[in-house]
């Protein structure tokens, strides 16, 4: 679907092109931490707004408190 000059595609199909997993995808629209449209009961995002995210992420635990 495109809104604009965005291809919007669903959060399943995000999934399989990332490999988030779709109820990490959906927690992080929920958040609002990565840019997302709800329409009815589903989840759409774009994957420029998925790749926004994983760069500005920083990957493994934090450093463990002594």
């Amino acid at each position: 679907m495109e809104l604009g000059n965005e291809k919007w595609i669903s959060v399943a199909e995000v999934a399989q092109k990332t490999g988030y997993s779709e109820r990490h995808l959906r927690r992080l629209c929920q958040e609002k931490r990565i840019k997302s449209l709800r329409l009815g009961r589903d989840w759409f995002t774009t994957l420029e707004a998925v790749e926004t995210f994983r760069k500005h992420t920083k990957v493994g635990r934090p450093p463990r408190k002594r």
